[in-house]
């Protein structure tokens, strides 16, 4: 599975030089291999998935506290960026990163909406958003990866 994992993040533009992503339990996320700076802090990247997308956290690990440096959501389907966001001094945490996961999700779709000149019940999107981010989290990673394999390897 290491070898289509790599592969999977490869073909979207988020696989490392230095070997790519191992799946660890305690964070449900494939971490990159990480670097650390002269001043000790490591940054390492976590990926997740989701409905047809890659989550990519940059986060840097420093004396006492983990930052969020990051957010980049990628399609999965043309594997290009479709929202990115960048963060200074912001604390780390699963529910930190699902609500600005959940934001960046609604303001796509605000965003094009408006655009194409939709209405929308803004309600019942912010509650299908936040019920696909939170089975996101809270499913097996690897089952989705292998859910994602499964379908490529057969369309």
């Amino acid at each position: 599975m290491v070898t289509k994992t790599i592969q999977l993040f490869q073909k979207a533009g988020l696989a490392v030089a230095s070997g790519g992503y191992q799946y660890s339990e305690v964070a449900n996320a494939f971490l990159s291999e990480g670097f650390t700076s002269n001043a000790g802090n490591t940054y390492f990247n976590a990926v997740r998935l989701i409905e047809g997308i890659f989550i990519k956290e940059d986060v840097g690990q420093g004396h006492t506290r983990t930052f969020l440096n990051g957010i980049k959501i990628y399609s999965i389907m043309d594997k290009t960026l479709i929202a990115e966001r960048s963060y200074h001094c912001k604390f780390h945490s699963k529910l930190t990163v699902i609500s600005e996961v959940q934001e960046m999700l609604y303001n796509i779709i605000n965003e094009s909406a408006l655009k194409e000149g939709i209405k929308f019940d803004q309600n019942e999107v912010r509650r299908k958003i936040q019920e696909i981010t939170i089975k996101c989290f809270n499913s097996d990673q690897r089952q989705l990866l292998q859910a994602i394999n499964n379908k490529s390897l057969t369309a």
